[in-house]
């Protein structure tokens, strides 16, 4: 999935990577439709997600260095946010011009951060502080993905997954 990421990373366009790294940091669609200005805390470095799950998630650098560059950028010419059609759009558009095998995108790279996030040995019992509500049968079967022995806290562990970030070649005329 690494090479899928990077993939998708270095065909995106700034809208298309705030998306990405929204998603790799264990926002659901749904949620990023609810982000404004008020959501992004630069200071603390933080999102505040509102929702069923209303919880603060670690903002990503990558995030952070495009958002205080541009803004917030899934919003439309007027300047409301993109709903969820629009957002899984730009998804399938992003896949095309990547080259990419065409998937459920939003959710594969969910899964994904879960992923990440289990395979550090996180106790599952806390993912949803990072995550918002999991099933607990899908809860469940990420256990199969974690390391041998005791578990550990969400403190003890890297929140931020590492997203190879590609900046594209200059060209001078």
């Amino acid at each position: 999935p690494d090479d899928h990421i990077s993939k998708l990373f270095r065909a995106a366009n700034v809208r298309e990577k705030q998306l990405l790294s929204l998603l790799l940091s264990g926002l659901s669609l749904n949620e990023i439709t609810r982000l404004h200005t008020g959501s992004f805390d630069l200071e603390q470095n933080y999102l505040t997600i509102q929702g069923d799950s209303s919880r603060k998630v670690p903002l990503h650098p990558a995030l952070k260095r495009l958002y205080i560059a541009h803004g917030h950028s899934l919003t439309d010419p007027a300047g409301e946010n993109l709903n969820v059609t629009e957002l899984q759009a730009l998804l399938d558009c992003l896949q095309i011009d990547a080259g990419v095998s065409p998937i459920n995108l939003a959710e594969k790279l969910r899964q994904t951060y879960i992923l990440y996030l289990v395979r550090q040995g996180v106790r599952l019992s806390e993912l949803e502080s990072v995550m918002g509500y999991i099933p607990p049968a899908e809860l469940s079967a990420y256990g199969a993905y974690a390391p041998m022995g005791e578990k550990q806290s969400l403190a003890a562990i890297n929140l931020i997954y590492p997203i190879m970030e590609v900046t594209p070649p200059q060209y001078t005329l």
